[in-house]
């Protein structure tokens, strides 16, 4: 299915099929180019941010921007205490084994016993530093938007509480999933899982940053471990 401006559609999720009304299909629309996610994926976000009591009070596009980013941070969460756990000395016993196997292999990405050598992009310490490279150039895009938008609010009326709101709690977030990253990379360095190339191409990233010196921190924080 195609969402499009000019009629409604459908969609079927864990089997089951919805009726989309033109209001739903713009929001879909609208929050899909913010967020740069394919349409049919942001309208399944927009009918699980429907249901989420805790955003009734919000419109449909803040929903969406806040599901979407809650997601992501839960997740990154979720990752950081299962390292936590299989860091843990005083679990119980077995806990820490279990937790220990469930972060090397499916986390990391680390090769097991008789198995075969993960591919580069299943390894955890690129994949961090790919999405962090992301975030960075989220941010930046969410500052060049802000701009843009303030001067064109200049003669006309203030800049929609929807919209300030939706950009603000993007941008925290953000910065959020950031710290978030630079904690599961360097878990990652500090359990062996970088290798020489990792290292190269982390100087190089570091060498092209010249902005958001709090992102920065954190990456040389990072790349302590690497050299260390």
């Amino acid at each position: 299915m195609m969402l499009t401006r000019c009629g409604a559609g459908k969609i079927t999720v864990d089997d089951e099929e919805y009726s989309l009304n033109q209001d739903f299909v713009d929001n879909t629309l609208k929050v899909a180019d913010e967020l740069e996610l394919d349409e049919i994926e942001t309208a399944k976000l927009l009918l699980e941010a429907q249901a989420a009591r805790e955003l009734l009070d919000r419109s449909l596009f803040e929903r969406g921007i806040i599901r979407f980013h809650q997601q992501r941070k839960y997740l990154l969460d979720c990752v950081r205490l299962c390292i936590q756990l299989a860091n843990d000395d005083e679990l119980e016993d077995g806990f820490q084994d279990f937790f220990g196997a469930f972060v090397t292999e499916t986390i990391y990405g680390a090769a097991v016993p008789g198995g075969q050598a993960p591919r580069e992009e299943e390894k955890i310490v690129p994949r961090c530093m790919a999405a962090m490279q992301d975030i960075k150039v989220w941010l930046q895009r969410i500052t060049e938007k802000v701009a843009t938008t303030n001067l064109m609010y200049q003669t006309q009326p203030a800049i929609p509480p929807e919209f300030q709101e939706a950009i603000e709690f993007s941008r925290v977030s953000l910065v959020q999933q950031h710290e978030l990253l630079a904690v599961i990379l360097c878990s990652a360095i500090e359990k062996h899982q970088a290798s020489v190339k990792d290292f190269r191409a982390f100087f190089q990233l570091l060498k092209r940053i010249d902005r958001y010196d709090h992102l920065l921190g954190e990456l040389r924080c990072c790349s302590q471990g690497l050299s260390s």
